[in-house]
């Protein structure tokens, strides 16, 4: 709080001459004169205080932490891959650690179809949509600084591909369950004929996928 210092230097003093005349200077006639002298000296610098209104500014400083969201998955799938368990402790490291906790305000979410709260994980949700999961965090802390941590196996069952997220913040994901990709080479389909006679050639159509 900033206050005009000279006007109360003048106010002050102004009020003490006035009191100091009235009261004490060449005065007999009082008792508890010096009693009177501060009673009359307060009064009087609070009615110059109200007539002068002083400025008065006031400064205050705020130190706010970035946020960090945690977000975490809590589809069937998790349940579904038996790792409920190391999500709960990969969670459970980052929610309560010391250095975290002291660098940034953490916010923890469960998503499924939907962004909510972190209530419990019950890996009950049916649907995941990840993407519409980072787009509810971004709405939510727009102004703010906001990194996140996305906890998931990666399988998005509705909405648009996250790969297309729009982020201001990094997004850090730790990623659960069996992400390794597999080569699979597979027939679709096979085209021969349906008739064939004795030293006869004819065309065989193979149409194979290959992953």
């Amino acid at each position: 709080m900033e206050i005009n210092i000279t006007y109360i230097i003048i106010s002050l003093v102004i009020s003490v001459i006035i009191a100091f005349y009235q009261y004490l200077y060449k005065s007999k006639k009082y008792k508890f004169k010096a009693t009177l002298f501060l009673l009359k000296s307060v009064t009087i610098f609070l009615l110059i205080l109200l007539l002068i209104n002083p400025l008065i500014k006031t400064t205050e400083t705020i130190n706010e932490k970035p946020i960090l969201n945690i977000l975490v998955d809590n589809s069937s799938s998790i349940q579904y891959f038996k790792e409920s368990k190391l999500v709960g402790n990969i969670y459970s490291t980052l929610s309560e650690n010391d250095k975290l906790n002291e660098k940034f305000k953490i916010q923890s979410f469960q998503f499924g179809s939907d962004l909510k709260l972190l209530d419990s994980l019950t890996y009950s949700e049916n649907n995941t949509n990840i993407y519409n999961a980072l787009k509810s965090i971004r709405k939510l802390n727009s102004n703010k600084t906001s990194p996140i941590i996305l906890i998931s196996d990666g399988n998005q069952t509705i909405g648009t591909d996250y790969e297309f997220t729009e982020s201001k913040y990094p997004i850090y994901p730790i990623l659960v369950g069996d992400t390794t990709q597999y080569l699979d080479l597979k027939i679709n389909q096979l085209n021969i004929n349906k008739y064939n006679f004795l030293k006869n050639r004819f065309p065989v159509e193979i149409l194979l996928a290959y992953e």
